[in-house]
């Protein structure tokens, strides 16, 4: 089954392998403090704070919450009042 191994063979391994590695450190970039949230408060703070500056919505550095919740809620679509739609031209 292994009987011959070239360069490129071994080659396309190694990229999987790094291209593999790299993945894992995005993510644990990206959800790293989501996750150590769970054990520390502070780590849970900066997780909220990031989520903000991702979705544009200003969080309090102090409590972690929305600065103006129902301008955040506007701005992610969660609003009550959303029945006109992109179509509708009154």
């Amino acid at each position: 089954m292994f009987a011959y191994l070239d360069a490129g063979t071994l080659s396309l391994a190694a990229a999987a392998l790094a291209g593999g590695f790299a993945g894992v450190l995005v993510m644990m970039r990206m959800y790293g403090n989501k996750f150590l949230g769970l054990f520390s408060k502070k780590r849970r703070l900066k997780a909220e704070i990031a989520e903000g500056e991702l979705l544009g919505i200003e969080i309090d550095r102090e409590t972690g919450k929305a600065v103006d919740p129902a301008a955040a809620a506007a701005q992610l679509g969660r609003t009550k009042d959303d029945s006109s739609t992109i179509g509708d031209q009154a």
